[in-house]
């Protein structure tokens, strides 16, 4: 049976929030289109999870675990997105996602409903899922500077355990 496709997907179709996780969603669609993209995409999606309220001490620590700094992640995040295709006209109204972005959003609510959490996906979540899609310009964008799924995991699980 074939579908239409008239009817675009949106975040809210994929991904039950909670207010961090809603926070995050709509600061991508501002840094998506601070930067002149037709599209969020998993950098912007990334970059929101890194500039939120109260994510500047959490995901401090958590970097400083890894071994590198918000600000060099930002820098390669930044110059990553700044480097793709920008569109001709400006977008007008709500923008879409990009198919890796729409895949990251299912994977954590994936990951999310897994463990059974019934809060909706996190922006940890999301994070995990950015990070599985090894093929992709923010996959390679966190690799430069030492930030990797399996990295970024295992800090969590620590931060999790009280470490």
């Amino acid at each position: 049976m074939r579908y239409s496709w008239t009817r675009r997907t949106t975040a809210a179709d994929v991904f039950d929030t909670n207010e961090r996780t809603a926070a995050v969603i709509e600061r991508a669609h501002e840094t998506a289109t601070r930067l002149g993209s037709g599209f969020v995409d998993p950098t912007h999606l990334l970059l929101a999870i890194l500039n939120g309220e109260n994510a500047d001490a959490a995901h401090s620590e958590l970097l400083a675990s890894l071994g590198t700094s918000a600000t060099e992640l930002h820098a390669s995040l930044e110059r990553s997105a700044s480097s793709r295709r920008q569109p001709d006209a400006p977008p007008s109204g709500r923008l879409e996602y990009t198919s890796r972005a729409l895949n990251a959003l299912r994977l954590a609510m994936a990951n999310a409903r897994r463990r059974r959490d019934t809060g909706g996906g996190t922006p940890e979540d999301l994070l995990l899922a950015i990070l599985a899609d090894e093929g992709s310009a923010t996959w390679k964008a966190c690799a430069r500077v030492g930030v990797t799924r399996e990295r970024v995991a295992a800090a969590l699980e620590r931060r999790m355990d009280g470490e």
